[in-house]
């Protein structure tokens, strides 16, 4: 019995704590668009992956998907360390990919602070895909961001 309520209350927490990732990516994802200062096609995947190499001192691929355009890329601080934030725009509307280095999470989706978050964790990187474009279209997003993804 009291493994039974252990187990409850160890799911509980890990969704509570998902939530508070998810939410940070959110906040993230609304403060880094809103001041942004370039627009699509000024930055090239090949010229972000050369500087998080130089500057972070490790490597991050960018994804290149036809529905996603390229805005700006930032490295950013969360609660375990640094992760690159890969700002892309999908017929205009702003879609955000943080990619977390030595970090493994459980495979989610969720629905937060008025946006969509899909994480999921491949090659010891944590992918988190956040935008307001519902919850299937980020799914299929996040597919096509997988199969492309090196």
């Amino acid at each position: 019995m009291l493994l039974a309520i252990g187990g409850v209350f160890v799911a509980g927490q890990n969704e509570r704590l998902d939530a508070a990732f998810a939410a940070q990516m959110a906040i993230d994802h609304t403060r880094c668009f809103e001041s942004s200062q370039l627009e699509p096609g000024q930055l090239s995947a090949v010229a972000v992956e050369a500087a998080f190499q130089r500057d972070q001192g490790w490597s991050v691929a960018v994804p290149a998907v036809d529905e996603l355009e390229l805005q700006d890329a930032r490295h950013c601080e969360y609660a375990q360390g640094g992760m690159a934030h890969l700002m892309y725009r999908r017929d205009g509307r702003p879609v955000s990919l943080f990619v977390l280095p030595e970090t493994v999470r459980r495979n989610r989706d969720l629905e937060i602070m008025w946006h969509d978050a899909v994480i999921w964790s491949e090659n010891n990187r944590t992918f988190v895909l956040v935008g307001q474009e519902g919850q299937a279209e980020m799914a299929s997003v996040a597919a096509s961001i997988r199969g492309v993804s090196r």
